[in-house]
């Protein structure tokens, strides 16, 4: 079967984003001191009464329960339920990895005595960076792909975009977590939204398939 140009490049983007994924997670493993950590001092002292409130907020784009949320909105409402199924799958997916990469680096968070919020559980890959992007990716995806007409996907994509880069620098902001697990949660966000569309679009059909067999 002769791959096709955008499935070269799905290929070629989702190995990139691996690699670079397997670069931090070698050098966290060997405790490596990384210089763009200390962006981490920089960014805290940007902080301001208004700012402090405003990324407590815009944080949780990136919680698990509010995407919990909207998958179930999307799946409650008829027209939107294929895709409800699809980011409550894609959510699901990307979770799972998430805790089990944790577990396995154990990475502590920075220093308690910064942190704006409470968190608990390791440090490495920020799940809010991963998750975020692995979600509204898939909406990028998805906008790109059904709706028609280039303003309505390049507003959407450029939306969903920014929630996933403020998400993930909110992160930064509150000081749960470092520069490098959020580039990380991405780079490995990307990589298993890749895996997960594919996976999808094969076994779907498939699925679809054999249910109307048994009906």
């Amino acid at each position: 079967m002769k791959l096709k140009v955008k499935d070269i490049f799905a290929f070629l983007t989702a190995a990139a984003c691996l690699v670079g994924f397997v670069v931090f997670a070698v050098l966290v493993v060997k405790g490596h001191n990384f210089k763009l950590d200390g962006v981490l001092d920089n960014i805290i002292s940007t902080r301001t009464s208004a700012g402090n409130k405003f990324f407590k907020i815009i944080t949780h784009f990136g919680s698990i329960y509010t995407m919990v949320i909207i998958a179930l909105i999307l799946i409650a409402i008829p027209a939107s339920r294929r895709v409800g199924i699809m980011s409550a799958c894609n959510l699901a997916f990307v979770g799972l990895i998430n805790v089990f990469i944790k577990l396995i680096f154990k990475r502590p968070r920075p220093d308690v005595a910064l942190r704006l919020v409470e968190e608990t559980g390791y440090s490495f890959p920020s799940a809010h960076a991963m998750i975020a992007l692995a979600f509204y990716g898939l909406f990028i995806y998805l906008a790109a792909k059904y709706l028609i007409g280039n303003f309505s996907k390049i507003v959407i994509g450029l939306y969903f975009a920014f929630i996933i880069l403020i998400t993930g620098y909110s992160r930064n902001y509150l000081a749960v977590h470092y520069p490098t697990d959020i580039i990380a949660g991405f780079l490995l966000g990307a990589f298993l939204l890749i895996v997960f569309i594919y996976l999808y679009n094969f076994l779907s059909p498939k699925v679809v398939a054999k249910l109307k067999k048994n009906k």
